[in-house]
């Protein structure tokens, strides 16, 4: 191990730093750099082959195996890229860095100790001065922190208007869903500073960290959120009570989280091969399918056919921006729903009509009212954290509830191009047939997948399907799955309960969501 940290701080990728919050951290180097540049640091100059014949080969740089392995060693390099540095010092990836940075992992597995004990971080714990403050003032902060996002964002808005107009989604700021995600987060975020058992958020971290990437978020816009943020506070919990050393710890929590997040996006925009915030696309529709159940499937080509939009992974989504009637500039995220074909992109856009309190989609309105093949719109670069590893052999269980099919159907249509005989089982739940998106779609890509069994759940009775809701102790899943979950917030609350009577830990189940709203929160269904 240690080998590999003294070849790290060499490279400049990391650096060490002493006293009570010391450790190993990323520089703003190791920040950007990518595993493809990291890998052809390491390697040098070194001879893609070494041969060892008798008199030695004479033809050298001319021989064509050299050649030819040179040309696969550099498409290797090129294919690694795709990933950052900053990946690689989370999660089950390390083992992957200590093989990069040393010849061997032998003195990590002669001093029996876990890869990632030692490893790098990139977040420095909470002082225990701030710790303390921030222990004693959580519950007074907790207990008003709807009324301080509520107070934030009008303020706000009310400093950066364009913000509200260009950025953010109006429909969720209407229903408070977006004030709520925030609270939570914050909440969830300086619980684990403070309390050693919480473990970091960071499935939270994230899939907040996709979105802003998919919206363009840069960094400097995260001084625009303290500024507001922080006079929020004061203005709900009174300068009396937020003095120095209590708004100089929640400072401290703040960046933080955003310094996390920051760090986070950087990576995704590295891997994503573009500038942070220059995401976004000219794209022309090529395709336009409109299906029974309201969904509408939209298929774009870069309207430049010298920049080709990008590959994506199972799972992930884009985000299209339209500008509406009133002028202002709205962005929503969509499921992508194919498999990665020539510089195209397939989204499904689900029409959302008013109901039940809740206003209908300004963005999916637009989208199924005006568009048509020919038409251009903004799409960004693809994004999303819930993407299935294509491969990984365990049983793989997707379960959906109503548009939560879509990112179903983009992972089952990798499958069948990649990795056709994997174990795979199929929920969904629906109200009925009619309702249920891509309904065709899914039985043929079922029928493509050998090893793959479906199980339906419709409200009304219909042969061949379970009736009523989605219930999952009926079914024997399979051992050790890798299971993945989407649907409405309300739906995920029950196959969560569901998952965890049978045993399931969460660290197989995975989800995904259409709100901004934290999952654990009650918000507008969609």
């Amino acid at each position: 191990m240690a080998k590999s940290v003294t070849r790290l701080v060499e490279l400049g990728l990391v650096e060490s730093q002493r006293g009570r919050t010391g450790g190993l951290f990323i520089t703003e180097a190791g920040r950007s750099i990518t595993v493809g540049r990291l890998v052809r640091d390491l390697e040098g100059d070194r001879e893609v082959v070494a041969c060892t014949g008798i008199p030695p080969c004479p033809l050298v740089g001319a021989c064509r195996l050299r050649r030819v392995l040179a040309d696969a060693r550099d498409a290797f390099y090129r294919e690694l890229d795709r990933h950052t540095f900053v990946e690689l010092v989370s999660g089950p990836a390390i083992g992957l860095l200590h093989m990069l940075a040393g010849p061997s992992g032998s003195d990590i597995e002669e001093r029996g100790i876990p890869v990632h004990t030692e490893i790098v971080t990139t977040e420095p714990a909470l002082e225990p001065e701030y710790a303390e403050t921030i222990r004693a003032t959580l519950p007074l902060v907790a207990a008003n922190i709807d009324r301080i996002t509520q107070v934030f964002y009008r303020t706000m808005f009310g400093n950066h208007p364009e913000l509200i107009r260009d950025l953010f989604n109006r429909g969720n700021q209407a229903q408070g869903a977006q004030s709520r995600a925030l609270a939570a987060s914050i909440a969830t975020f300086a619980t684990h500073l403070v309390d050693p058992q919480q473990a970091r958020p960071n499935t939270m971290l994230s899939r907040i960290a996709n979105k802003h990437a998919s919206l363009g978020v840069i960094a400097d816009q995260y001084q625009v959120v303290h500024d507001n943020l922080f006079a929020a506070i004061v203005e709900v919990l009174g300068a009396d009570v937020v003095d120095a050393s209590v708004a100089a710890a929640w400072d401290r929590v703040y960046w933080l989280m955003a310094d996390a997040l920051i760090d986070e996006e950087k990576g995704l925009y590295v891997a994503a091969g573009v500038e942070p915030g220059d995401v976004y696309r000219r794209a022309t529709v090529v395709a336009r399918e409109d299906e029974p159940s309201g969904v509408a499937i939209f298929t774009v080509e870069s309207a430049d056919p010298a920049t080709p939009l990008p590959d994506f992974a199972p799972g992930q989504y884009v985000s299209v921006g339209v500008r509406l009637p009133d002028g202002a500039r709205q962005l929503r995220q969509y499921s992508l729903v194919d498999a990665p074909d020539a510089g195209r992109l397939s989204f499904a856009v689900k029409r959302i009509d008013a109901a039940g309190g809740c206003p209908a989609g300004e963005v999916s309105t637009w989208l199924h009212e005006r568009v048509r093949p020919g038409d251009v719109v903004d799409v960004t670069v693809p994004f999303g954290d819930a993407g299935v590893d294509l491969a990984d052999d365990a049983p793989l269980v997707l379960v959906s509830g109503g548009i939560g099919a879509t990112p179903m159907i983009g992972i089952l249509e990798q499958l069948v191009a990649r990795h056709p005989v994997r174990r795979t089982l199929v929920v969904h739940g629906d109200r009925s047939p009619d309702t249920h998106p891509l309904r065709n779609r899914l039985r043929q890509l079922m029928s493509r997948l050998p090893e793959s069994e479906l199980e339906l759940w419709y409200q009304d009775a219909v042969p061949g399907a379970h009736t009523g809701l989605v219930d999952l102790t009926e079914l024997e899943l399979p051992a050790d799955a890798d299971i993945h979950v989407c649907g409405p917030v309300g739906f995920l609350h029950e196959m969560r309960a569901q998952l965890h009577a049978l045993g399931v830990p969460d660290t197989r189940i995975h989800t995904e969501q259409f709100t901004p709203t934290d999952w654990r929160l009650d918000g507008c269904p969609r």
